[in-house]
């Protein structure tokens, strides 16, 4: 047991030198043995992209198709620029910033990130690093507490994909975290490059990890969307298999949707504590504790009109996913046949019959349309009942610009702002008291629960 205990003891202790780890899935091996994980899904994603045997992995630019790379991609994109053919997105989570971040990056959040090419080596292989370093932006004005030389990260049309799902599947513990660089603003020196800087003009980047993309979002289904979609966006979720004295127990694929009429109410994921387990009882509620700070947004979101209908959940018990790493081949082949299932019910949901005819997805546009009206409705009248507010008013500062305020409008943009603001407004007076009377308008008999509207930054 004493033995035991120093293993663990030390295997702990040699996680921060291998990227809080147990295995860094990169090493090399011996001829007919197996590959490290990274190395094969390099090889298997590009051989799937049909691009196998290629100097360039397959990058984010190589699916957006022709044209759409010089727009940033589908996060940044501009008038008059084709759509992307494949608008693929991971998501993985920098713990050092405490935050998710979305690739393809947008363009704002790229510049926060940088790289050190020999770190990355540990991680990737030499293929995909030297991608990497053939298409890195310069950072000639950043470097490491040593001293070592960084370089900006690529502008997504040439990051590659499996870059971006190595970053996102590092699950905590088991796979290596990946460290990247950003440059703390706060620190001394930081700050336009310091005169009490060690190299003046030099800023100091420090090592920033990332890990699983699950740690912030499991389900982020709403990072496809659009107030008006242009084509559907579908989600096959996970769900535990619930207790026998459910009528549906045994139903192994479920949508998200509004129970039967003499049911009421709508599926929730529930996470049951069972009170008879002393220690396990207060193990699991800790567990529920962790999944509800880190899935809450994604649950509510699902479970939300213009979401739910296009959610469906596979249902698996405890010998199945998660952390079960050596599940026999039935098990796998039951779980897969099961997402099979749902892919399907999704295609009778949405895919166009013989005819032609896509209800599900006729239908879905239609909530969705209601939602957005409904959102749009309340901002405008917002704006038409707080533009002549304060002192000063956002009328006086928006067409009388104060240069202390900061980002004036310019005299261009002034003379054609200004008219089109008035016509803006007369429309608004018009429906204002249609909205206010809330007997017309979009509001009535749009789906509930009403949704929120909320400004975020880009992740």
């Amino acid at each position: 047991a004493w033995h035991g205990i120093q293993s663990l003891r030390a295997l702990i202790g040699g996680l921060p030198e291998r990227g809080f780890g147990i295995s860094l899935c990169h090493y090399e091996t011996s001829p007919g043995e197996p590959p490290a994980l990274t190395p094969w899904l390099a090889e298997w994603v590009d051989r799937l992209a049909g691009v196998e045997g290629r100097e360039a992995p397959l990058c984010f630019g190589d699916l957006w198709g022709p044209g759409s790379g010089a727009a940033g991609g589908p996060r940044h994109p501009g008038p008059g620029r084709p759509p992307v053919n494949i608008d693929l997105r991971m998501v993985t989570t920098c713990v050092t910033l405490g935050r998710p971040v979305l690739f393809p990056l947008h363009p704002s959040v790229r510049k926060t990130f940088y790289f050190c090419a020999d770190e990355l080596r540990r991680v990737f292989p030499e293929r995909i690093v030297a991608h990497l370093v053939r298409h890195a932006q310069p950072a000639e004005n950043v470097r490491t507490e040593h001293g070592r030389p960084l370089l900006r990260l690529p502008l997504s049309e040439h990051l590659p994909v499996v870059f971006a799902a190595r970053l996102s599947l590092s699950f905590p513990l088991l796979i290596a975290a990946v460290p990247l660089y950003a440059v703390d603003y706060d620190r001394r020196g930081n700050r336009r490059g310091g005169a009490d800087a060690p190299n003046p003009g030099v800023r100091t980047a420090e090592r920033v990890w990332f890990s699983d993309g699950g740690l912030s979002s499991n389900l982020p289904i709403r990072l496809f969307d659009r107030p008006l979609p242009a084509r559907p966006t579908l989600a096959i979720d996970l769900e535990d298999r619930p207790p026998s004295t459910h009528h549906d127990a045994q139903i192994p694929v479920v949508f998200r949707g509004p129970m039967a009429r003499d049911g009421g109410g709508e599926r929730q994921r529930w996470q049951r504590i069972d009170l008879t387990r002393g220690l396990g009882s207060v193990t699991r509620f800790l567990t529920c504790l962790f999944y509800t700070s880190k899935e809450w947004r994604d649950n509510v979101g699902a479970a939300a009109p213009g979401s739910l209908d296009r959610v469906i959940s596979v249902r698996h018990g405890p010998e199945e996913g998660g952390l079960n790493l050596t599940m026999p081949p039935g098990v796998i082949q039951s779980l897969a046949a099961r997402g099979s299932v749902a892919a399907e019910r999704l295609l009778q949901r949405f895919a166009p019959d013989a005819e032609g005819e896509a209800l599900g997805y006729r239908a879905h546009r239609w909530v969705r349309f209601r939602i957005a009206m409904r959102h749009l409705e309340d901002l405008l009248m917002e704006f038409q009942t707080r533009y002549d507010e304060g002192d000063p008013s956002y009328a006086s500062m928006c067409l009388e610009p104060d240069a202390d305020l900061g980002r004036p409008l310019k005299k261009g943009q002034l003379e054609t702002l200004e008219p089109l603001l008035g016509e803006l407004r007369a429309v608004l007076a018009k429906w204002e008291p249609v909205w206010r009377r809330g007997q017309r308008g979009f509001a009535p008999g749009s789906p509930k629960p009403f949704f929120e509207t909320e400004f975020v930054p880009p992740v």
